[in-house]
């Protein structure tokens, strides 16, 4: 053979991609977190419900307005990369995109959906939507820190809903499920209640990665 032939050769043989014999342990995974919502759509009065809004609750430019902190957006933001990494099962490394617009669900319904959320070809792939989120406060003047204590109180409630794209499926894996957690009362001082609603959206996306590996051992 050639000389210069067999080194062309030797030369694309090293330099070909690996990609089919990659073990799914050494796979890159991408998880994308989504805030879901209805974007478009505008509170309105009506002969039952009458809607009054404050202006400054709002306003998504101050980080202790309601519109803050109730933004699945920056509630998933602030959820920590540790909890999110467990619940892929993968051991080969984790990207965490978290996307900044809002996915509408007037144009999007998650019972129907049935490709990923994203233009993602990675071999392992996943979906965690917000699909909902608010607050209950039957005892909104307990304003105390022992909330844990406290059965039935006021609360922080998020509704996830995740799909999962393994390497040697193409069907995903689905999972959703409601979970609450203990919330000071919005009353007490607007730090104080943030801090409480980072710490009650974290304890949720614990419970739900808890229940989604149950789920998923089931079968």
């Amino acid at each position: 053979m050639n000389l210069r032939w067999a080194a062309l050769i030797f030369g694309l043989i090293w330099s070909a991609p690996a990609l089919a014999d990659e073990p799914v342990s050494d796979m890159i995974c991408e998880l994308h977190v989504w805030g879901g919502g209805y974007p478009t759509r505008v509170a309105k009065s009506n002969a039952l419900v009458k809607v009054k809004v404050d202006p400054a609750e709002t306003d998504l430019s101050n980080p202790l307005s309601n519109a803050s902190l109730y933004s699945p957006i920056n509630r998933a933001r602030a959820w920590s990369d540790a909890e999110l990494l467990k619940l892929m099962p993968s051991t080969g490394k984790v990207s965490i995109i978290r996307h900044s617009e809002l996915l509408d669900f007037d144009k999007i319904k998650l019972k129907s959906v049935k490709s990923r959320l994203s233009a993602s070809t990675a071999p392992c792939y996943a979906d965690l939507v917000i699909a909902n989120i608010y607050g209950i406060f039957p005892n909104p003047d307990f304003q105390g820190l022992l909330v844990d204590a406290i059965d039935g109180g006021n609360r922080l409630v998020m509704d996830l809903w995740m799909q999962r794209f393994d390497a040697a499926n193409t069907k995903p894996t689905k999972f959703r499920k409601k979970n609450d957690a203990p919330l000071l009362s919005f009353r007490v001082d607007r730090p104080s209640f943030a801090e409480s609603m980072a710490d009650a959206s974290e304890k949720i996306l614990v419970a739900f990665g808890e229940a989604a590996a149950k789920n998923q051992n089931r079968k």
